[in-house]
């Protein structure tokens, strides 16, 4: 089994004893990394927060928030943002604001979708698959 938490602004209960070996994944809605400020895609206590998980094992960081997929590593950190299920939102700066994306009917499954996140035994990482609710 994977250890899950789930990030809370300015609520960091991690325990240090037994969390220094492994895989680790953890979820929080707003990225852990700074995406698009002026839309709120990132924090101002993510720098806080990375310090907490950087020195661990493998460790997959992920979350919602943007509606979309965007992914990155640093050293042993992977970052996944996740298609949303819900409606798709601009990519940024592509628009004065983010918000509800309006998408013909026809193409709606296509923009949104689910992240599987699975446990690969042979794997330093965890594997993150991406697929559109129209897969």
């Amino acid at each position: 089994m994977v250890p899950e938490i789930d990030f809370h602004f300015h609520n960091w209960n991690i325990d240090q004893g037994s969390w220094f070996s492994g895989r680790h994944r953890y979820s929080r809605h707003i990225p852990l990394w700074t995406i698009y400020p002026d839309w709120g895609w990132g924090t101002d206590d993510s720098e806080q927060a990375l310090s907490y998980v950087k020195r661990f094992g493998p460790v997959t960081l992920s979350n919602g928030h943007i509606h979309q997929i965007r992914q990155k590593v640093e050293g042993k950190v992977s970052f996944h943002t996740a298609m949303s299920t819900a409606f798709p939102q601009p990519a940024p700066g592509t628009t004065p604001s983010a918000g509800p994306m309006k998408v013909p009917a026809d193409q709606l499954q296509q923009v949104l979708g689910i992240t599987d996140v699975n446990y690969v035994v042979s794997g330093r990482s965890l594997a993150v698959v991406d697929s559109p609710l129209g897969a």
